[in-house]
């Protein structure tokens, strides 16, 4: 009877982990027709889950294979990418525990990884202005109304606590 609930406890733990991981791969998103490379793409993110603090120190990572099917992209691929996290101690390996969030990411890392995913969204942004033939200045003019509204709305949520 103890071993069956063991092996019951022990299964309803794993699906709990399972979910987890599978959540963490559904906010990954890979596009295959980008310049940056798929390794890149999912270094990028999963940095970014942890900037967001999606993902926080300890979290498991899915498997290589899993994550590689998840995303429809090569094993190497996603083997690659750990890699890098791994020589950037974002992650951590262990043989019978896989990879996780590493627990030496610190606020100086998530604030690196912020402005790393500010200057990817500039850059994309750039990208689609130059192409539709606006100008520096026209971006420069957008970016500051929309900075201004965001400063406007905060001033008029900040309020709704106060109540």
């Amino acid at each position: 009877m103890i071993v069956i609930y063991c092996i019951y406890k022990k299964i309803q733990i794993s699906s709990i982990l399972d979910a987890r991981r599978i959540a963490i791969v559904n906010n990954i998103m890979i596009n295959k027709t980008s310049r940056v490379s798929i390794y890149e793409q999912i270094i990028f993110q999963i940095k970014l889950a942890i900037a967001k603090k999606e993902l926080k120190p300890g979290d498991v990572l899915p498997s290589i294979r899993v994550m590689a099917k998840r995303l429809s992209v090569s094993t190497l691929s996603v083997q690659r990418a750990y890699k890098e996290l791994q020589n950037e101690k974002v992650i951590e390996s262990s043989g019978g525990k896989g990879n996780y969030i590493s627990q030496s990411v610190n606020e100086a890392l998530i604030q690196e990884i912020l402005i790393q995913g500010i200057e990817e969204e500039v850059k994309q942004l750039i990208d689609i202005a130059k192409k539709n033939g606006l100008g520096m200045e026209d971006i420069q003019g957008l970016i500051q109304l929309i900075w201004e509204e965001a400063e406007e709305e905060m001033l008029e949520n900040s309020g709704d606590f106060m109540d």
